[in-house]
């Protein structure tokens, strides 16, 4: 067995060499092992022995006082400002350290600080440099605080000259510029960017008065790359006039594609709310875009007073609620809108005021293309059962005063539902219901408009007590066109109107003057069928008018007490009158009036009157009731004031206040508010009245007017009776009467009476001059 064969030997012999191989394996690996530990070890001591040696060499080469004094003199010269420190380290590890950092105001710390931090820290890894990575391992400023001031001109801040830089930026090297470098680029990664509680103050010395505080500024910044997207995450108090703003904000920034993505954005002010989520894109392109999205679940206007202006006389409270949502890019931009004030109680002044629980939405949807046109393409206010819907252009948005093309209409609403939000707006007395409906167009800019608007109140009832009824289907439209001049005055070209067959046109200007509101109106009627004005007159309709009148008038002055002036022509009849005042048949009025004002003093023209049969009840207030009736009865006015003043009592008169008649005939010539009386005949069996000359109609109202009057046959009897009575039996008498309404005097016309006295007594008798004068004197006592 020892012997063994050949055969064996040879594989005992292999298995002992591969025995060795593999003892030979395991010691050489485990002294490789030993001392690669060791190479290890060296590394990472010669690594702590070059920081340490690196962190005296920054402390023997870079100490503090000279860190501090290279920190000062840099930033003193870049700002061109003082700056104070209150210390300064650097440190391998420990980054770069300042405390108490403080910049001045332009130029020194004597105008105050602009900005002041407690702590400013910055960490950067070393190694990654090696391979020409930036790795900020943090970067901290505590305590931050700002002051900004906006300085009168609302232009120029107290940071505009940092801003400002007359350092050309160097041009492009040729092999940059032909894209030849090839070198690797800087990474650069900020593990960790903080602002903890930081302050802004801005101080608005401007017109504009918008200062405001903002406090708790925190912002985070984590694992910042140029390449990866990174967090962003931020949070402020913003406080003006005393109302508080909180806002919020986290997202994701990506600087390699140049977007952002806002996950979450919310303003909160006490119980208002308002979100925002989306995306913005193309950063880094000329045409960065944006899809966001708006909610409102709460915003009350009141809570936001002390960064927005209201007109005093706008008050608004309750919340309301809406959304919007924007996307596109700087050439077109789509934007919708929709906000829902149904919750909310809006007044202005007196003039509107809107409840709770009244519906209040208004929508909008357009495009905003190149930033400097925005194109409205769908406006829609709903009020109620009021709904205006418009669209329209703003082509110059980047202009001083942008210019406005808009078109607006609205549904056939109920205007009753429309007038209890405008308490007033009526004058006393007259009621409006039923549907109408306007549309307007308007273009042009703030300082200069021009402007178009149609109005159609058909449909409506319209009342105004007794004077003023207009029915459903009975036509009623109006249309203006016109202009504003700056802020305070608008000018009206043109204005239409119908009323039935009736037009009206005109022009004017409306302008305020601080308080005061000043008009200037003309307006003219022509031809306007009385028939159909009976239609809309309670007092005319039961007398069935024909005819028609003409006018044109003219007002200008304060909107509160304008001077009227009105021309005016009519020829109208009636067929059977009959009032509390008078009653006739037959009534022909012809008038063409010039300068006929509130006190009728400058009023010319001509006049006539015809009428039959009739009765007036009370001639004071027939003719007081109106110009026209005034200056018709102007003579027989004037003699029903010499009956009350007790001049007339000597003679056996009917009162003149009602006079029975069986015709009226009169015809007048006006100048300057004097009535030329050609011809006034008053026709009756109990008294018949004819007279001629003048008498005023304004001011002290002047008289001269020869009157002769006839009584009823036998109503004067005896010696006077045979002395006054005509042919006919009636005692008729004549007297001239002058002075005026207030002061008349009147004086008895005897020369007719005096002849009947000497054909009764005979030529003898009357040679007596004590008779004559005895005769003179007792007719003459009758009338004075």
């Amino acid at each position: 067995m020892v012997e063994g064969t050949a055969l064996e030997k040879r594989q005992c012999r292999k298995v002992l060499a591969s025995s060795n191989l593999a003892l030979s394996a395991i010691f050489l690996n485990g002294y490789f092992m030993k001392k690669l530990f060791k190479v290890i070890v060296i590394l990472v001591v010669i690594i702590v022995a070059l920081l340490v040696v690196a962190s005296v060499a920054l402390r023997i080469y870079l100490p503090p006082e000279k860190a501090k004094a290279l920190v000062l003199e840099h930033l003193s010269a870049q700002l061109k400002r003082e700056v104070t420190v209150g210390s300064v380290s650097v440190g391998i590890l420990s980054g770069l350290q300042m405390s108490d950092l403080k910049i001045s105001e332009s130029p020194t710390f004597a105008k105050g600080t602009f900005l002041s931090s407690d702590q400013f820290s910055l960490k950067v890894a070393l190694a990654p440099l090696l391979f020409r990575k930036v790795v900020v391992r943090q970067i901290i400023l505590k305590r931050p605080e700002v002051m900004i001031t906006r300085y009168a001109d609302g232009k120029t801040f107290n940071f505009s000259d940092l801003t400002a830089t007359t350092t050309p930026t160097p041009p492009p090297s040729s092999s940059a510029a032909k894209g030849e470098d090839k070198s690797m680029p800087f990474l650069l990664l900020v593990s960790r960017a903080e602002i903890q509680k930081g302050a802004v103050h801005f101080n608005d010395r401007s017109a504009a008065r918008q200062s405001a505080e903002i406090s708790a500024l925190d912002l985070k910044l984590n694992n910042v790359s140029l390449t990866t997207p990174f967090g962003v995450q931020t949070s402020l108090h913003l406080t003006s006039k005393g109302s508080e703003l909180a806002l919020s904000f986290a997202g994701e920034a990506n600087l390699l594609e140049g977007a952002f993505k806002i996950k979450q954005a919310s303003l909160v002010s006490q119980e208002s709310k308002i979100t925002v989520t989306g995306t913005v894109s193309g950063l880094k392109s000329l045409a960065p875009a944006v899809d966001l999205n708006v909610e409102i679940p709460q915003l009350n206007l009141a809570n936001f007073k002390g960064f927005v202006a209201f007109p005093p006389e706008l008050r608004v409270e309750g919340n309301f609620t809406g959304h919007a949502d924007l996307s596109g890019d700087q050439k077109a931009m789509n934007f919708s809108a929709r906000l829902d004030g149904t919750a909310a109680q809006i007044k202005y002044a007196s003039a509107f005021i809107k409840p709770v629980k009244t519906s209040l939405v208004v929508s909008a949807a357009g495009v905003l293309r190149n930033l400097a046109e925005l194109d409205i393409q769908n406006l829609k206010i709903v009020l109620n059962t009021f709904n205006l819907s418009g669209h329209g252009k703003i082509p110059n948005l980047k202009a001083t005063a942008p210019a406005v093309v808009f078109h607006v209409e609205s549904n056939a609403f109920a205007i009753e539902d429309l007038l209890v939000y405008a308490p007033g707006a009526l004058p006393q007395g007259l009621t409006l219901q039923g549907k109408n409906q306007l549309s307007a167009d308007i273009s042009g800019t703030s300082a200069s408009a021009q402007f178009a608007a149609k109005w159609d109140g058909t449909d409506l009832t319209i009342t105004k007590a007794d004077q003023f009824t207009k029915s459903p289907g009975q036509v009623l439209n109006f249309s203006i066109i016109g202009q504003t001049a700056g802020p305070n005055k608008i000018i009206i070209k043109n204005f239409t109107g119908k009323l039935l067959s009736n037009p009206i046109a005109g022009s004017g200007t409306y302008e305020t003057k601080g308080t005061q509101a000043i008009v200037a109106l003309e307006a003219k009627g022509t031809n306007w069928s009385m028939p159909d004005l009976a239609k809309v007159s309670p007092l005319l309709a039961p007398y069935h008018p024909t005819g028609t009148l003409s006018f044109d008038l003219r007002a200008n002055g304060p909107t509160a007490a304008p001077q009227a002036v009105v021309q005016t022509q009519g020829d109208v009849a009636m067929a059977d009158i009959k009032q509390e005042n008078y009653e006739g048949k037959n009534l022909q009025l012809k008038w063409n009036l010039t300068q006929v004002t509130q006190d009728l003093s400058k009023v010319g023209g001509t006049a006539s009157l015809k009428q039959g049969p009739g009765k007036i009840m009370n001639v004071d207030k027939l003719a007081a009731g109106s110009r026209a009736g005034k200056i018709a009865l102007a003579p027989l006015d004037a003699l029903s004031k010499l009956q009350q003043k007790g001049l007339l009592n000597q003679v056996n008169l009917p009162s003149l206040q009602s006079i029975p008649f069986d015709s009226i005939v009169g015809e007048d010539v006006l100048n300057s508010g004097i009535v030329t009386v050609k011809t006034f005949t008053l026709n009756g069996q109990a008294l018949s009245i004819q007279d001629h000359g003048t008498v005023g109609l304004a001011g002290a109202q002047p008289l001269n007017m020869n009157v002769v009057m006839q009584l009823a046959p036998g109503s004067v009897g005896g010696t006077l009776g045979g002395l006054i009575n005509d042919e006919n039996g009636r005692p008729t008498l004549k007297f001239n009467v002058t002075g005026s309404v207030a002061n008349p005097q009147v004086k008895l016309d005897v020369q007719e009476a005096g002849k009947r006295a000497v054909q009764q007594a005979g030529q003898q008798i009357l040679k007596n001059p004590n008779v004559q004068n005895a005769v003179d004197g007792l007719l003459k006592g009758i009338f004075h």
